[in-house]
């Protein structure tokens, strides 16, 4: 059982101590905007409610008022007592109470000088946006309010004045027990949403976190990958993928790790190799001077050989330090720096060559000089060890590198020619990888992913393109 797993027992616990936290988790936000969510919709239910009850209410001492005046209107006339109209408002909670029919309008019963009516309220007016104002109204209103009320009770017109305190009491009561009500609701309601994504979605959540924080301390290790469960949601899918990613890169990081101590290992022993293989070729180079004829004939194979594998220690060694290399970039002209390659570049021919330098002499660009040297160099390096003839053998024409350039927009391009047998399709597909020796039978295999490299760093490219002969390079480099 990992760490992730050991850890999920104690989650719950976890989760409440980060519900006291300044900055509450996830779990917490979870919570805090569940309880908001539903006492927000209690809110909307909330006012509506309010409304209704003071319609109810009111409805109901209508309905009273209504039934007295009925009574009274049925006794004989001077048969009422005052004591029972007392009776009647007391009930009612009414100040006065008047009916009102098609033909004659009567007094029911009334206090010793009504106050003064402060506001009116009509119940045959169902408009929901006017009843919710006016609950509000009510709410909000000043002790001592006079509010009269009209509406139809038991087909007759009631017209009753009252003091609004009775009903904003008892509106604020009603409302009370609502929020009571409605927090209990949201706390129940929060609580078990809480609960369901804290199973759904939190703890799995907790699970993919650690387990990243776990496989980040020690990558290579399988044992850190995720165990994926069955789900099918996002979940499910988020942890197979996970998983997935997380074993490839254990498995790139081992190999990286074994290449990277493979690649010391080479540029040590191509370190001591290219000692030995340059007192070699000093003796090589002695041994040729002789004029022995079988000497005369192998020497020289000898000496390009040995040459060779020269080159391909070094190469070895510059392409591993290429990776490490600081730009130090500066503004320099192109065509100087190309004659100068070239005369480096003659370290590594036998035949009558030359170099055709069609850069406009005031183009520049802005790089690090003796990389982008290096480049050049490679490449004129490439050029005529491809069009070299075999050993002991004679050149049949003279080996021209062509170089040509021009500003376009935001970019300087650079176009390398020669005249040789070209690139072959099956070498095209490996031409910038190191190591590759298809292109040519002499070369290292380096050149080119050295300059590829180089050129990437400098967010510059490099391309063989079409030509009608030999080989034809197309380098791009930034204007900054």
């Amino acid at each position: 059982m990992d760490d992730v797993t050991k850890r999920d027992a104690t989650f719950p616990m976890t989760d409440i101590v980060a519900l006291v936290r300044t900055k509450p988790g996830l779990s917490g936000k979870l919570l805090i905007l569940t309880i908001a969510f539903v006492m927000l919709a209690e809110v909307l239910i909330f006012i509506p409610s309010v409304a209704n009850f003071r319609r109810t209410w009111l409805t109901n001492k209508i309905s009273a008022a209504a039934t007295g005046a009925l009574v009274f209107d049925a006794a004989p006339s001077g048969m009422v007592p005052p004591e029972l109209g007392k009776e009647l408002l007391r009930q009612v909670g009414a100040l006065t109470i008047w009916a009102k029919r098609a033909d004659s309008r009567m007094l029911v019963a009334s206090v010793d000088n009504p106050p003064q009516v402060d506001v009116t309220t009509d119940l045959r007016d169902t408009n929901p946006i006017f009843q919710i104002a006016e609950a509000l109204g009510t709410l909000a209103a000043p002790r001592g309010r006079i509010l009269r009320v009209t509406a139809l009770g038991m087909g007759v017109e009631i017209n009753m004045t009252l003091e609004e305190d009775l009903l904003r009491a008892a509106m604020w009561g009603f409302a009370r027990n609502i929020l009571l009500l409605s927090l209990l609701i949201s706390l129940i309601t929060a609580g078990l949403v809480y609960l369901s994504l804290i199973h759904m979605i939190v703890r799995p959540i907790k699970r993919l976190s650690e387990n990243m924080a776990s496989f980040e301390r020690d990558p290579e290790n399988d044992a850190r990958v995720i165990a994926t469960s069955e789900r099918d949601d996002e979940i499910g899918f988020a942890e197979r993928s996970l998983a997935r990613l997380e074993t490839k890169l254990a498995e790139e990081l081992r190999r990286s790790k074994k290449l990277a101590s493979l690649g010391l290992m080479i540029a040590k022993i191509s370190h001591d190799l290219r000692n030995v293989l340059s007192g070699a070729q000093l003796f090589s180079e002695r041994i040729a001077e002789l004029k022995n004829p079988s000497v005369k004939r192998l020497a020289p194979r000898l000496v390009d050989s040995l040459r060779r594998a020269i080159d391909l220690c070094e190469g070895t060694l510059a392409y591993g330090a290429d990776q490490k290399a600081a730009l130090k970039p500066s503004c320099f002209r192109i065509a100087p720096m190309l004659a100068e390659c070239w005369d480096l570049a003659q370290s590594v021919n036998r035949m009558p060559s030359s170099l055709v330098n069609e850069v406009p002499a005031e183009l520049e660009i802005r790089a690090d000089r003796d990389q982008i040297s290096r480049v050049f160099l490679n490449l004129m390096r490439n050029s005529l060890q491809a069009i070299a003839p075999p050993p002991g053998q004679e050149a049949k024409s003279e080996a021209q590198i062509t170089v040509s350039a021009k500003c376009e927009a935001d970019t300087t391009v650079i176009w390398v020619q020669d005249n040789g047998p070209g690139v072959s399709q099956a070498a095209r597909q490996k031409l910038f990888e190191p190591f590759s020796l298809s292109s040519t039978r002499r070369g290292s295999g380096l050149g080119l992913a050295i300059a590829a490299d180089i050129l990437r760093a400098h967010d510059g490219e490099i391309s063989l393109v079409d030509s009608v002969y030999g080989a034809r390079f197309k380098i791009s480099l930034p204007n900054h």
